[in-house]
């Protein structure tokens, strides 16, 4: 099922998701309230309601794979719906357990930021994925998402040097899989991105070509919902 065509300065919200009903529903609730009117989700056979849900959502396209799951094969997922699409407009590409964030997102929806970001010859905006979590023990069952991991680290995030490719680039690490289990995971991204010809989604974290990954304004984060039971 297809909805009709949006404004190239709204953003289509891309993602793959696989039996996550309650963070869909918060993460379509979100970008709705940020003046989104066009999600284009590939689901991955789930079986716990997720794909009947987002059936019945007028702004969803719906499209369905029952390939097993791979990283980089997701990728081509991503790249095949983008194409599908079309090029010379803006995409916010996710992760059905992130939620992007940005300054006075109260006052100025997505549309009305890209167009702000056009006028400035901005492309891709960079942003710090922030961990949430909350004040229950890990895992535990939570009935509101939104409000029950409401915390994040204030203090445990730094930059680093880091080669990707060929490229010198500054990456974000720390947190509290950091802090507590020292994982040192790239906690940068690029989410909101407007995507020409020749950009390809490489990874969870960036996009190619590489050449825009320093240059990239950095005012987003990603609140992460990563820690639900």
């Amino acid at each position: 099922r297809k909805t009709e065509p949006c404004d190239k300065n709204n953003p289509i919200v891309t993602l793959c998701v696989k039996n996550d009903i309650r963070r869909i529903r918060m993460l379509v609730e979100h970008y709705r309230t940020l003046g989104i009117v066009k999600f284009a989700i590939l689901d991955n056979d789930s079986d716990d309601g997720t794909f009947e849900w987002m059936l019945d959502q007028p702004d969803i396209d719906l499209y369905r794979c029952r390939e097993q799951y791979q990283t980089f094969v997701k990728e081509g997922w991503i790249n095949r719906i983008i194409s599908h699409y079309g090029f010379e407009r803006w995409y916010i590409v996710t992760d059905s357990d992130e939620l992007a964030v940005y300054k006075d997102m109260e006052k100025i929806p997505l549309p009305e930021l890209t167009a702000r970001l056009e006028t400035l010859g901005v492309k891709r905006v960079k942003a710090i994925t922030l961990d949430t979590y909350s004040d229950k023990p890990l895992f535990e069952e939570s009935t509101d998402i939104r409000k029950d991991f409401r915390w994040i680290d204030s203090d445990s995030y730094e930059e680093k040097t880091a080669i990707v490719g060929s490229y010198r680039i500054r990456r974000f690490i720390g947190g509290p899989r950091y802090r507590l289990m020292n994982s040192d995971v790239p906690l940068d991204k690029h989410p909101l991105v407007y995507w020409e010809k020749g950009t390809v989604s490489a990874d969870a974290h960036y996009q190619f070509p590489y050449d825009e990954i320093n240059v990239a304004p950095c005012f987003m984060g990603v609140l992460h919902y990563k820690f639900l039971d």
